[in-house]
């Protein structure tokens, strides 16, 4: 397995913890139901997101390899994917996890954190706005010379 492989293999496991972790929740205290509407819905919208992560930074790794815009776009995904997925668990998944008292309960014993402030995934995309414009505008600005490589 190459670095690569292993890069994006990480940055799809990653993306995928919160479906993870919200899954086996639901298994072990017999949450079937809600197990069922979460992965209908969150699992397409992880796979979506890990595929254009992965699109996105074999984009800039062609075009730059693995230098400081490399690391810029890598930090700046991050941002942005943690931030819509904190806009997902706050309005699609807690309410979701509320419908059922004994998941609610199950998760505070555990000390689980299930919503946020809006503020949170504000700043994140926020953050990821800057960092990411920095990236493309080094893309574009690097679109001036011949063909690129593929």
């Amino acid at each position: 397995m190459t670095r690569r492989t292993a890069a994006y293999l990480g940055l799809t496991v990653g993306i995928h913890g919160w479906l993870m972790g919200t899954s086996i929740l639901c298994v072990a205290g017999g949450y079937y139901a809600v197990l069922a509407e979460i992965v209908v819905i969150g699992l397409p919208i992880s796979i979506a997101m890990s595929a254009l992560g992965i699109l996105a930074l074999e984009c800039v790794f062609r075009l730059f390899g693995r230098g400081r815009i490399f690391a810029v776009s890598l930090w700046g995904l991050i941002l942005f994917v943690l931030g819509v997925l904190i806009l997902l668990v706050n309005h699609w998944l807690a309410p979701v996890i509320e419908t059922e008292p004994g998941l609610v309960d199950l998760l505070s014993r555990l000390g689980a954190v299930y919503k946020t402030s809006d503020a949170v995934p504000a700043l994140c995309l926020i953050g990821s706005c800057g960092l990411l414009y920095v990236s493309v505008r080094a893309c574009l600005q690097h679109q001036e010379e011949p063909a690129l490589r593929f």
